[in-house]
């Protein structure tokens, strides 16, 4: 098929643009979204920390300390998760 006439020798990236547009914003919310849970995590865990540093009941001390755990547990996965939204992601442009 010949190629239209065109006023500038610029290459077309419009309609590549826009295509690829339609994509990123669904996976940009996404990552955007899991890093916003995976900080909520992260900051809830400082807080529990300190609210640990000032308890006298072992038993407590130890069950929060393993929420802890699991708060930056969930948070580290959350990120994996966004790093693999952006991969994905690559790999489909590509």
């Amino acid at each position: 098929m010949a190629e239209m006439k065109r006023k500038h020798s610029c290459p077309r990236v419009h309609a590549e643009i826009t295509r690829t547009d339609s994509v990123n914003r669904p996976a940009r919310h996404l990552r955007k979204t899991l890093d916003a849970v995976a900080a909520n995590n992260q900051s809830a865990a400082v807080d529990v920390m300190r609210a640990v540093e000032q308890l006298k009941d072992e038993v407590l001390r130890q069950r929060l300390l393993g929420v802890i755990h699991r708060l930056n547990q969930d948070a580290e996965e959350l990120h994996q998760a966004r790093d693999e939204v952006q991969g994905t992601l690559i790999k489909r442009i590509s």
